[in-house]
């Protein structure tokens, strides 16, 4: 989603900051091509982040904090256990991951700034642009402070990630 309204603004800004005189309409296979270039390297990254073997999920099985051990009604001991996956690199990947999700935020920030003056109101998408932006910038802080920091707390780190996935995908 975030390709597309980057290929549009891209297409808005070449046309009214160009400095040659004759200027172009840009054709709908070229911002198919923008587009596709941003999901390839976005799967680019997925794909060697998942194939190096060091990288790949390790399942363990550890005792739950959250849900201590307690007795039940009828004297049987319940133990909570928590599967987790973890790989080693991950915090590389996610990086990665992060850094090139803000370079496509800092060139949108860029384009919407110098394209915020077309008076033509189909074309200036600037402010949306923007929210777009602020909104997934959170996603990108509260996904970084779900992996990072909440981590050992179950409940909230799926919450917070699955609510940031969700309203992430609903831009």
């Amino acid at each position: 989603c975030f390709a597309v309204i980057l290929s549009k603004v891209w297409r808005v800004y070449y046309i009214f900051n160009n400095p040659t005189p004759n200027k172009k309409a840009i054709k709908d296979w070229v911002l198919f091509i923008i587009v596709s270039l941003v999901l390839i390297v976005d799967m680019t990254i997925l794909l060697i982040g998942t194939s190096i073997p060091k990288s790949r999920l390790e399942a363990q099985q550890i005792k739950d904090s959250q849900h201590p051990t307690h007795i039940t009604d009828d004297g049987i001991i319940q133990e909570n256990f928590v599967f987790i996956c973890t790989m080693n690199d991950s915090v590389v990947w996610l990086a990665i991951s992060f850094a090139y999700k803000g370079l496509l935020q800092i060139i949108a920030i860029f384009m919407a700034f110098h394209t915020r003056r077309i008076k033509i109101r189909a074309l200036n998408d600037s402010k949306e642009i923007v929210a777009i932006i602020y909104i997934n910038s959170i996603i990108l802080v509260i996904l970084a402070v779900s992996v990072f920091v909440l981590g050992g707390y179950h409940d909230v780190h799926a919450a917070l990630f699955g609510l940031a996935l969700l309203v992430d995908a609903s831009l």
